[in-house]
């Protein structure tokens, strides 16, 4: 019980000498959690949105196979290679063999 008192003492005359001090610590105690929770709002809405950039990258991936699948069915592949070989730009060692260097 002797501590609670001094406690109780300590308490009564900070908040005599020193009132406004101790409604700052209060306010900046309740915008340090209100921070903290946002900042844990923020952390999860990353998340989402990593594992949806994560998703999307691999549809774009599958999709991008699909075309290329397509595309050798189609021939499309060749005459896009053959096409781009007559124009001076050479893909395959990405060095280009313009008319005009």
């Amino acid at each position: 019980m002797m501590t609670n008192e001094v406690f109780k003492y300590f308490d009564d005359n900070y908040n005599e000498f020193n009132p406004e001090l101790l409604e700052n610590y209060k306010l900046l105690k309740q915008k340090i959690k209100d921070q903290k929770d946002e900042n844990a709002n923020h952390l999860k809405q990353i998340d989402f949105l990593n594992t949806e950039i994560k998703q999307i990258l691999e549809n774009i991936i599958k999709l991008g196979n699909r075309l290329g699948a397509l595309e050798v069915l189609c021939g499309f592949e060749n005459e896009e290679r053959d096409y781009m070989k007559n124009t001076g730009y050479d893909d395959d060692d990405n060095q280009s063999d313009s008319k005009f260097d």
